[in-house]
């Protein structure tokens, strides 16, 4: 799965450390919000006793219906519902690619905080051990691509290079 290569300069480098970096911050924190309220419709009722719902925000939701909310991740681009972490880290482990199984279980030491503090240390570079911060990197870049943000994919691709070159 590496990207197509290319050429890296040191402001590439730079802006994709800099941009996993913040993705990778935001996730450590974990900083979850409430959304507006929605309206979970299930739907009329079948025989057999089981309704699939459905997601919407209807004013005027039938007694098959309730209220609640869902909880927002909050990322440097904006909010996603918090379940899409984990069902993009459950793409990742079940993938049968061993770096994307290697992503998802990156993304479950994240969530659960024992992973580094940071991915860069205090000259701006990376951390010791370096390969292991890239890997990291990539592991959040990739969550992020996931969720359609396309800085991730020229990011991922940057450090890809960056992750073959230190294992050269």
């Amino acid at each position: 799965m590496p990207p197509e290569r290319r050429r890296a300069t040191t402001t590439d480098t730079r802006a994709a450390r800099w941009y996993a970096e913040q993705l990778y911050q935001s996730l450590m924190r974990w900083h979850v919000q409430e959304s507006d309220p929605i309206c979970f419709d299930r739907g009329p009722a079948r025989t057999s006793g089981f309704s699939m719902p459905t997601l919407g925000n209807w004013a005027s939701a039938g007694s098959s219906a309730s209220w609640g909310t869902e909880q927002l991740l909050t990322l440097p681009w904006g909010s996603v519902p918090e379940r899409n972490f984990g069902l993009v880290m459950l793409d990742l482990l079940n993938s049968g690619d061993s770096d994307l199984i290697l992503y998802g279980k990156l993304l479950a030491r994240i969530q659960t905080k024992v992973s580094p503090a940071t991915l860069v240390d205090e000259r701006g570079g990376w951390r010791f051990p370096r390969e292991k911060s890239i890997r990291y990197a990539l592991a959040v870049l990739t969550f992020g691509e996931c969720q359609g943000q396309r800085e991730c994919c020229a990011y991922y691709a940057e450090l890809w290079t960056q992750l073959q070159k230190s294992q050269d």
